[in-house]
């Protein structure tokens, strides 16, 4: 005979589908939510199924029987955050983001990401090696995330804002979108631009600006109109270049290509010789349509305006060797067509001519693969034409001349 007693019960809102993901948030706290460029102060800590504790804050080092053991320190100094743009583990942020200053909450994952070195930055020194020793880098599953918002600084609200710093906090947002893009947090990036852009567009339209002030802010506009430019480039371009992609996914490159090409072309208007701006024409024209030809003319453009850039140097050398390979690859096509001309007997002085001009162009292994040398051979000793006779001849050991540099042990 069993008795039931019926105590209470928790509810859990389900933060992700099927479950993976449940928060519980015991004290929502006051004033703002913490959402991107909040400066946040906050203690967190991951813990496993049996409640051992993975990863924390709090944990500092203690002394106990002769070995240092990690313990809870209620007293610990926060964790400095900016939402949006820190490297704590990705499920504490996402708990942040329900929270406001005050506020506890805790987030139980069915599944959940590794935890890296870099997601215990803030945490104890000492405290990180132990932790290290036994859970970085290792698949988790059934963890419980808990978090508490100590300070939440809401983000600065722009031009006109109690704070604002005028053109300062432009050239400073710019520096820390180029530092997050540069480290390669696009997402971070793309925030900074972003933000940049519009307090830059609110700021060219003040008549109060002097004319010096006005040249600042519209120089920023267009850095931060290639940075965002940047970003939808890095992004989509691998995906423009996989065979492997869904539909769904070609048309959100597409998307983010066509708007990184308005960006451009608005900098471009202002400024006909913007090396960044022609970079990002030259990148638009590769992911799209492979065209290297168009890229190649507009990175010269950008080299005449600059001519000691080493990023356009260096971008221009890609373009170029791509572009040997494309002509490569159309080359050897073709090679396989003459092939076929020159076995049939079609148009042979035709074929022989084209034949010598790309020679010199298409790769060895594309002549090897079109088996051209046996039609070749064929026509030089049996054709009736005795100038086309020769002329076989003589390509033949042109091409002997080049297995020769690129097989010299032939």
């Amino acid at each position: 005979e069993w008795e039931i007693v019926f105590l209470g019960f928790q509810v859990w809102d389900m933060v992700q589908e099927e479950g993976v993901r449940l928060l519980r948030v015991y004290e929502e706290g006051y004033g703002r939510f913490a959402e991107d460029f909040c400066s946040c102060q906050i203690h967190w800590k991951v813990t496993d199924l049996l409640g051992k504790v993975l990863a924390s804050s709090r944990h500092t080092v203690s002394m106990s029987d002769n070995s240092l053991k990690p313990v809870e320190d209620e007293d610990a100094t926060p964790v400095s955050m900016v939402v949006g743009e820190s490297e704590l583990y990705e499920p504490v942020e996402a708990v942040v983001r329900h929270l406001r200053q005050g506020g506890r909450a805790e987030m139980r994952l069915r599944r959940a990401p590794k935890i890296v070195q870099d997601h215990l930055k803030g945490c104890n020194s000492a405290v990180q090696q132990i932790m290290g020793a036994g859970s970085l880098g290792i698949p988790l599953s059934q963890i419980t995330v808990a978090v508490e918002v100590i300070r939440v600084k809401p983000a600065p609200a722009g031009p006109g804002a109690e704070g604002w710093g005028g053109i300062s906090d432009l050239v400073s947002d710019l520096f820390t979108a180029e530092q997050f893009f540069g480290a390669r947090n696009d997402d971070a990036a793309e925030r900074r631009f972003r933000r940049g852009l519009k307090w830059s567009e609110a700021m060219a339209v003040d008549e109060a600006l002097s004319a010096n002030d006005k040249s600042q802010v519209l120089s920023n506009r267009r850095a931060f109109k290639i940075g965002i430019a940047k970003v939808l480039i890095r992004r989509a371009g691998p995906v423009m270049d996989s065979g492997n992609v869904s539909s769904a996914q070609l048309k959100v490159a597409e998307e983010e290509l066509k708007q990184a090409s308005e960006l451009v072309n608005s900098v471009l208007a202002e400024d006909p010789n913007s090396v960044s701006a022609l970079m990002g024409r030259a990148r638009i024209l590769v992911a799209t349509d492979d065209d290297f030809v168009g890229a190649k003319e507009v990175l010269q453009q950008a080299q005449e305006a600059d001519p000691g850039n080493d990023e356009v140097k260096g971008l221009l050398r890609d373009v170029n060797g791509a572009l040997a390979k494309q002509l490569s690859d159309q080359a050897g096509e073709r090679l396989k067509d003459l092939q076929k001309h020159l076995q049939q007997g079609k148009q042979v002085k035709e074929a022989l001519g084209e034949l010598r001009n790309l020679a010199d162009i298409v790769s060895w292994e594309s002549i090897l693969a079109s088996k051209v040398g046996v039609p070749l051979k064929h026509i030089a000793t049996n054709h009736e034409d005795p100038a086309l006779r020769a002329e076989a001849s003589s390509l033949i050991e042109h091409l002997q001349d080049l297995c020769k540099q690129n097989r010299p042990g032939w």
